[in-house]
């Protein structure tokens, strides 16, 4: 009869193997990578949002400049 004990010299289970240990960290592995990557796809829609935000101020200043020309009007509000 075999009997597995703690450090406290009570009886405990047989130590995990390393093939079952291998078996249980595949889990664990899987779960960090998506988790990693979760957090990654985030960051990037954070800087597509961020960027989208900062090129549409642009371009909408740079409108401003160039509708009247591009359009034939002289200044804003004069209707030609």
């Amino acid at each position: 009869m075999e009997l597995w004990t703690g450090e406290d010299g009570e009886p405990a289970g047989r130590p995990v193997g390393v093939g079952e240990a291998a078996l249980g960290g595949w889990p664990a592995g899987i779960l960090a990578m998506l988790c990693g990557l979760g957090v990654l796809r985030m960051l990037w829609a954070v800087m597509v949002r961020c960027t989208a935000s900062v090129n549409d101020r642009s371009w909408t200043r740079e409108w401003e400049r160039v509708e009247p020309r591009w359009s034939g009007r002289r200044g804003h509000g004069a209707d030609r």
